[in-house]
């Protein structure tokens, strides 16, 4: 009798190979990673930007409605516009607690007024090394009691709002209404080709346009 052999050929992957498969494995993963961290910070930077565009976006809303309810002013240098600070004087929506009966509550009701002087600003702190710090817009407002608001007794607590940290720059320009040839005393200084002016120096009536 014959016995037959057979040979089985085995075939096992080399050193070269396993280590070829493991570098193409990393660098998908490394590829897949760094685009994926890529995609994240575009993601917060859109974020980031849409945000300010927001904020942006509702602080000139709130600005607009109170510069269209300007009123002379009741109170001594109610009206100061520069190119970096602007103050007025606003009519506003009194609080609730205009409607509230006294019968029904034992506090006092606080007084209310539709009249506020407002004031906008970037709000540079200064810190104890001496060093300034640009916290952002900065909005004060204060309600005025009585027109003859010359005392504490005419004046209502302030409101002082970091009102958008992430706005830290502001610039005012205001609008004559005139050509620079035709500009009337106290608006001729400055007035660009367009009306436009960086400094209101006429406290007794408000520019057409901010």
């Amino acid at each position: 009798m014959i016995a037959r052999t057979h040979s089985h050929s085995q075939r096992a992957f080399t050193l070269l190979e396993v280590l070829l498969a493991v570098s193409l494995v990393v660098g998908l993963l490394a590829a897949a990673f760094g685009f994926y961290h890529q995609t994240a910070q575009i993601r917060h930077h859109v974020g980031v930007e849409l945000e300010l565009a927001r904020t942006v976006r509702v602080v000139m809303d709130r600005m607009t409605s109170e510069l269209r309810s300007v009123i002379k002013s009741p109170v001594q240098a109610g009206l100061v516009m520069t190119d970096t600070e602007i103050q007025f004087t606003t009519v506003t929506l009194p609080g609730m607690s205009v409607w509230a009966k006294a019968a029904d509550t034992e506090e006092t009701i606080p007084p209310e007024s539709d009249v506020q002087l407002v004031q906008y600003s970037v709000y540079l702190h200064e810190t104890d090394d001496g060093e300034t710090e640009n916290w952002g817009l900065r909005r004060i407002a204060e309600k005025i009691l009585t027109i003859n608001a010359g005392t504490d007794e005419g004046r209502a607590d302030i409101e002082d709002d970091l009102l958008a940290p992430a706005i830290k720059f502001v610039r005012f320009r205001y609008h004559t209404g005139l050509a620079p040839a035709g500009a009337a005393p106290g608006i001729g200084a400055g007035v660009s080709e367009e009306g436009w002016v960086e400094q209101w120096t006429t406290p007794d009536k408000a520019p057409l346009a901010v």
